[in-house]
């Protein structure tokens, strides 16, 4: 069947529970948690089909020999492990949780915001690597003004800088005076944001000493709708226990 074609695979997996025994009434399949997400997940849920997004890292390999790697031999694995897990063997498998559409479009804002940061270190970083070509060490292209200073540098050989590289340093800096119209629009949408009644937990976080909006925008969209078994999964997950599930004098 072709890629995207859930038609086609609606059709496989009823002629597959047709010829199936009669008291057989669940249809349950995996795939790959990935690049796609959880769009399949949800298409199918409205077909009543379970589908268990697997985590690919803990399926079983065998190492006395070289691996060969096939879509159809990953996908032979995954449907071993989902019988051993639907079995009742629950370490053969390790599902991930199916955001619904609302908790997934909230963790855009914070993740758009770390993009953007990242973009605009770059940019300023390719700009200073231009200038120290030409001797000039203490740019600050982080600064509003600096357009304007640039037609008053000197190169460390004394001379104006290149009109080629002047005319790239202002196409660099027309992509950063862009990048921070766009971080501060997101600021004025994440204070927004914490203020509607989906985030009024991070609107509480913010009133405790030590939490940012940043903080607690993260903890809200990032934490707060995951479920933990016990005090191990929640240090594990937030990175403070020294090693996975900590065991023997180590107690998280």
């Amino acid at each position: 069947m072709a890629p995207h074609d859930v038609e086609a695979l609606l059709a496989t997996l009823r002629t597959a529970q047709s010829a199936a025994d009669p008291c057989v009434t669940c249809v349950v399949l995996t795939y790959e948690a990935g690049y796609e997400g959880f769009w399949l997940a949800r298409r199918l849920a409205d077909e009543d089909v379970a589908v268990i997004v697997c985590d690919p890292a803990i399926l079983e390999v065998v190492r006395w020999w070289k691996n060969p790697k096939t879509d159809r031999l990953d996908a032979r694995k995954m449907v071993r492990a989902l019988k051993t897990w639907d079995g009742g063997d629950r370490d053969a498998l390790s599902p991930v949780r199916v955001l619904t559409v609302a908790q997934e479009d909230a963790k855009r804002l914070l993740r758009h915001r770390e993009r953007l940061m990242r973009d605009r270190r770059r940019y300023q970083n390719s700009i200073c690597s231009l200038l120290q070509l030409h001797g000039i060490l203490a740019a600050k292209p982080d600064r509003p003004d600096f357009e304007d200073q640039i037609a008053d540098l000197v190169t460390g050989y004394g001379m104006a800088l290149p009109p080629l590289l002047m005319d790239e340093l202002r196409d660099l800096l027309a992509v950063l005076a862009l990048l921070r119209d766009q971080l501060q629009t997101l600021e004025a949408a994440k204070q927004t944001l914490l203020h509607t009644a989906d985030f009024a937990t991070g609107a509480a976080l913010i009133r405790l000493r030590g939490i940012g909006a940043n903080d607690a925008l993260l903890l809200s969209v990032e934490l707060f709708y995951r479920d933990f078994n016990n005090r191990r999964e929640l240090v594990s997950f937030a990175g403070l226990a020294p090693v996975p599930w900590a065991s023997g004098g180590c107690r998280p």
